[in-house]
């Protein structure tokens, strides 16, 4: 396991530009607002409430958010660009979620190498997307 617990995952330099994969992928439930479905307080130049959101969605960082390490700009994925979001587990500590955001992302080439690689480290949650026709990659098999 990585020395560094998951929860004290900090935010580096980056910024979301215009990446919103959270927005839409996540449930908030003090809000109201389903996983799956596009925040209500999410426009083209981005959040209308961003100084005064809720606090799940200030606490919240993805992975290429926090990557102090570099694996993520070596390969430029954004979450909107790989297709899928990388975050800690909301239900288990130290564990990694794989968020699929367009269906059958996670076949991608790039998007098993990268989850190939956390999974040396933690165990990884894969959220398919609904719309998926192919069952999630065996870990085993990214290259």
């Amino acid at each position: 396991m990585m020395d560094t617990p998951l929860q004290q995952i900090n935010q580096t330099s980056r910024d979301c530009g215009t990446c919103n994969a959270c927005c839409t992928a996540l449930s908030i439930s003090s809000i109201g607002k389903e996983a799956g479905v596009h925040c209500h307080n999410l426009c083209t130049a981005g959040c209308v409430v961003y100084d005064e959101r809720p606090e799940p969605c200030k606490g919240f960082t993805c992975l290429w958010l926090a990557d102090n390490n570099n694996l993520f700009d070596q390969f430029d994925h954004r979450p909107d660009r790989l297709g899928v979001m990388f975050y800690p587990s909301q239900q288990s500590s130290n564990t990694i979620t794989a968020h699929e955001l367009r269906p059958d992302a996670l076949q991608n080439e790039q998007a098993k190498i990268i989850t190939n690689f956390l999974s040396q480290f933690f165990p990884i949650d894969i959220k398919a997307h609904k719309k998926s026709a192919q069952q999630p990659p065996n870990l085993s098999d990214a290259a």
